[in-house]
């Protein structure tokens, strides 16, 4: 995350960002909606970065943050000040970085295509998946179709939940697979360099989710393939559901960034000059 505040701050230099309009936290405490599991920030021009939020305390943490140290600040200026201590400073700051990272793709018109709920990877049995988090619509997938794999996950609790899926605390399992998923959540809890040191032998590897809606090339230099986010298309829609705890719906798109095809920020960069 350091790596990506240093370049949206360096960026900004050249750049005028759109002021934070606002951030949006989920309605409910614990909502049933996947979805109302995310808040966002939003800039004056409606660029919009989304965050996970449910990660141990963190919406707890991040309602106690009065808005007015955020609102009408120009993005830029609030990430220079610094590392915020705390995991919901870093969730918020993180909504920051990904609302200007999609200032950004828009302003360079940088296509960001839709993409399947798994970042466009394909999974057959002769495939061994890791999934840093779980997902379960993928792993009941690969249970039907006979494909190996293997959660990893920090929470010990998964296990109870999900007897029928083999979940392990180490990431060493992560060093037989082929191909690997990895939550936009480790970008928040700090834990995604940790996770890419076993990843090396892996075919694909993808770090995927709302969270994941930021500039890709720290991540692509770490050694990952693709980056899958989601870009929101239709903002008063997705306010008008959050307030109802509705699902996203066509309010937001999923897209992956592939790094064999992506840019890198200085070529972005030199469309706006």
């Amino acid at each position: 995350m350091e790596e990506l505040r240093t370049a949206l701050c360096a960026a900004a230099e050249h750049l005028s960002f759109p002021a934070i309009d606002r951030v949006v936290w989920p309605r409910a405490k614990r909502n049933p909606c996947k979805s109302g599991e995310f808040a966002l920030v939003v800039l004056d021009d409606g660029s919009a970065g989304l965050f996970y939020v449910w990660l141990d305390d963190t919406l707890e943490r991040l309602v106690g943050i009065d808005p007015g140290e955020v609102e009408g600040l120009n993005p830029a200026e609030y990430l220079a000040a610094g590392p915020r201590h705390g995991l919901e400073h870093r969730a918020l700051a993180l909504g920051v970085m990904n609302a200007m990272s999609q200032w950004l793709f828009c302003a360079a018109r940088i296509p960001l295509s839709g993409s399947g709920s798994m970042g466009d990877m394909a999974f057959t049995s002769s495939d061994k998946v890791g999934m840093v988090g779980l997902f379960p619509s993928l792993a009941d997938r690969l249970q039907q179709q006979g494909t190996e794999f293997v959660v990893v996950e920090k929470d010990t609790a998964l296990r109870d939940d999900y007897p029928q899926y083999t979940v392990s605390m180490n990431p060493q399992d992560l060093l037989s697979c082929t191909k690997i998923l990895i939550t936009g959540s480790t970008l928040l809890n700090d834990s995604l360099d940790d996770v890419l040191a076993h990843c090396a032998g892996a075919k694909r590897v993808s770090v995927i989710g709302p969270t994941a809606s930021c500039l890709p090339d720290a991540l692509f230099r770490r050694g990952v393939h693709r980056v899958g986010g989601s870009r929101v298309v239709d903002l008063d829609s997705l306010l008008a559901r959050q307030v109802v705890d509705q699902p996203w719906g066509d309010a937001v798109q999923k897209y992956v960034l592939d790094r064999n095809h992506y840019p890198g920020l200085d070529r972005l960069l030199s469309t706006l000059d």
